[in-house]
């Protein structure tokens, strides 16, 4: 009798868990797509002409305070010309950055790594843009909602393992 009911139980948290998993995580990709699609026409806007115009010093620039800004997340960036040709970077670039294909890919350290072309108006393309946007502060969240969800408060140091949880 409270065999199954324990079994049920622990099934039936774990069904919860793993729904709420899939929410938590169909969030953050949301939104990491939606703040891909607000930073790629600001990186064009502000390094297209530049590129075309092979401003090296304003590049860096712009770039310092692209990666150096809490609004942009950007753990590096990366600018190449038409070419494939180095123009610029900054940041923390890790030595062979691989293109995410989806956020859960991207989770293992915390950086969306993508790429953008860049283009002048009529669609002429002048170069390319790699860059890694940092997913510390959604993972953050994500962790935090889901203790939340389950009504835990984390303590520090503390072993969940040595009682059970209060629902059992």
């Amino acid at each position: 009798g409270t065999q199954v009911l324990r079994y049920s139980g622990i099934h039936g948290i774990g069904m919860l868990l793993a729904n709420s998993y899939r929410l938590l995580t169909e969030a953050l990709e949301s939104q990491t797509r939606a703040r891909l699609d607000a930073l790629a026409p600001l990186l064009d806007a502000s390094l297209a002409g530049r590129v075309f115009q092979r401003d090296h010093s304003e590049i860096d620039s712009i770039l310092n305070q692209l990666v150096g800004s809490k609004f942009t997340e950007l753990d590096y960036i990366i600018v190449l010309g038409p070419g494939g040709e180095l123009l610029g970077r900054a940041g923390n670039i890790p030595p062979d950055p691989q293109e995410d294909r989806s956020v859960l890919t991207a989770l293992a350290d915390l950086t969306y790594d993508t790429g953008i072309e860049l283009k002048l108006p009529g669609n002429t393309r002048v170069g390319s843009v790699r860059f890694g946007l940092s997913l510390a502060e959604l993972a953050s969240l994500r962790g935090k909602a889901k203790l939340s969800y389950l009504g835990w408060q984390p303590l520090p140091d503390a072993d969940y393992r040595a009682a059970p949880p209060p629902w059992f």
